[in-house]
């Protein structure tokens, strides 16, 4: 199977936090390694809110989901938020 990475950071600070783009890319390609996908393509939106949809390369990897056939079957991104208390599992 082939997958994408998304990458994204809203600030600088977030990013010096160990949350960096290639941090993320590092772990989410150890993961695709772990789990025998193939890297088809990277998004990396940069100091970009996930408040909005209105980000370049998510758009842009949004699209190339739409395509027929479409050319990758997962999408892999990292989560930094602490999750506690907000009823999500991963």
């Amino acid at each position: 199977m082939r997958a994408v990475i998304y990458a994204r950071v809203s600030s600088e600070k977030q990013a010096d936090n160990g949350t960096s783009i290639p941090a993320q890319i590092k772990i989410c390609k150890e993961y695709l390694a772990r789990s025998g996908y193939s890297l088809y393509k990277t998004y990396i939106d940069e100091a970009k809110s996930a408040l909005s949809t209105d980000r370049p390369a998510f758009q842009d990897m949004i699209e190339d989901a739409k395509k027929t056939p479409p050319p990758f079957n997962a999408i892999i991104i990292y989560l930094s938020r602490d999750l506690q208390g907000t009823g999500l599992t991963l």
